[in-house]
């Protein structure tokens, strides 16, 4: 859920206003990498439901994200395309926080989230293009890589997604621009 507009400080600078493109305000307390959603009257919500009105700063990652990431590998196999149109890959946008790329089949984008200690979970409900293509093998590998995943390592241009410290599910290998 995005919300666009212009934001402004108020006195003791410790509280900003997002003025929005609808004419609404919204108001939050700064905290350390956080913000704290306030309710009309401008208090932190308070209750069971706090935690929900508490925004995080996303976590980033310069040597994975706005980067191109072809497959080499999947659960072991070398991987080889015949054209470039048909590569299976991924790309990490840092400033949308979605990823989007090519099973080798269909289109695929969703969301991610990067966590402490290389950690990484993609969005529930990946979604893709629906294509039928004669050789699905590799396509339902890479997705079954997108539900497993729960870590990454960055090294030497490659890319591996991992699940817990078994063997890479994936690797991948950048593509300079």
């Amino acid at each position: 859920h995005n919300e666009k507009g212009n934001f402004t400080w108020d006195d003791s600078g410790s509280n900003v206003t997002l003025a929005l493109e609808d004419g609404k305000t919204q108001e939050y307390k700064v905290g350390e990498n956080m913000l704290f959603h306030l309710d009309r009257e401008g208090n932190r919500i308070t209750g069971d439901l706090a935690d929900n009105y508490i925004l995080t700063k996303n976590k980033t990652d310069a040597r994975l994200e706005n980067k191109k990431w072809v497959l080499t590998e999947l659960m072991g196999q070398e991987i080889t395309f015949e054209d470039e149109n048909s590569q299976a890959f991924l790309m990490f946008d840092s400033t949308s926080g979605r990823v989007s790329g090519h099973d080798s089949c269909n289109r695929v984008m969703g969301s991610y989230e990067i966590l402490e200690g290389n950690r990484l979970t993609f969005g529930r409900g990946m979604a893709s293009t629906m294509m039928a293509c004669p050789d699905m093998e590799i396509a339902d590998g890479f997705n079954e890589v997108m539900n497993k995943a729960d870590n990454y390592t960055v090294a030497d241009g490659v890319l591996s997604l991992n699940k817990a410290r078994m063997a890479p599910l994936a690797r991948f290998k950048l593509v300079t621009e």
